[in-house]
């Protein structure tokens, strides 16, 4: 784990195979659209209450390869996507962090309720792109 990651009681992360870490920072290649590439779980203590507003804040500090792919002659696709669950309950954002023309997508959109499905079952599906679950 990296340095930069602070200790907090009752947070576990964990990563595919293909991730690793070099000088201090997590090195997410994606390889394919199964699974998560990196998963952070937090217990009871982090939940949120019922019927108050909550938040949790994520700061992420990173690069991304904008050079062009010669054969293409287009930069890479990188897209961030943040599923927040509990249990088999959840919202997802999707953040591009490319030159793509939508900045961001949610599911399910504003003022909808959260959608209820086996939220592992979704996120080890090897099809449909992660886009599109």
């Amino acid at each position: 784990t990296p340095s930069t990651l602070l200790p907090a009681e009752d947070v576990t992360m964990s990563a595919k195979s293909d991730t690793e870490v070099l000088h201090d920072r997590w090195v997410i290649e994606v390889a394919d659209q199964t699974g998560a590439d990196l998963t952070i779980d937090l217990g009871a203590p982090w939940g949120f209450d019922a019927t108050r507003t909550s938040q949790i804040e994520i700061v992420l500090h990173g690069e991304f390869n904008t050079s062009l792919d010669a054969t293409t002659n287009k930069t890479a696709d990188g897209d961030m996507m943040l599923v927040l669950s509990v249990g088999d309950e959840y919202f997802a954002q999707l953040v591009r962090l490319d030159d793509q023309k939508h900045a961001f997508k949610e599911c399910p959109g504003k003022d909808s309720t959260l959608i209820s499905r086996n939220v592992q079952e979704m996120i080890s599906a090897p099809f449909p792109d992660r886009y599109y679950r």
